[in-house]
């Protein structure tokens, strides 16, 4: 289970973001998602490693793991997007 901080939920619409995006991507390699993920953080002003380590613990359930970006082509697209999607609808479904 991912324990839910401060930190992860600060960025609760972003995730919803990147899930769209990655949703679209037509080639779920680590440079294409590498670029997005950096995309993001530069749109929303977000320090890139706070950002990366939050999405690799709601990818992982944990802080280490090989290369996020290499991990989350591993992982794949649909198992991605399924995870930060069910992260965020129970975050905002919490009272």
């Amino acid at each position: 289970h991912i324990v839910i901080d401060n930190n992860l939920i600060e960025y609760i619409h972003v995730y919803n973001h990147l899930s769209c995006l990655l949703l679209n991507l037509t080639e779920f390699s680590p440079n294409k998602i590498g670029r997005i993920m950096r995309n993001i953080s530069h749109c929303y002003h977000l320090t890139r490693r706070k950002f990366f380590l939050s999405v690799r613990i709601i990818l992982t359930g944990d802080q280490n793991s090989p290369p996020l970006f290499l991990t989350m082509a591993a992982l794949g697209k649909n198992r991605c997007v399924h995870r930060l999607m069910t992260f965020y609808i129970k975050t905002i479904q919490k009272p």
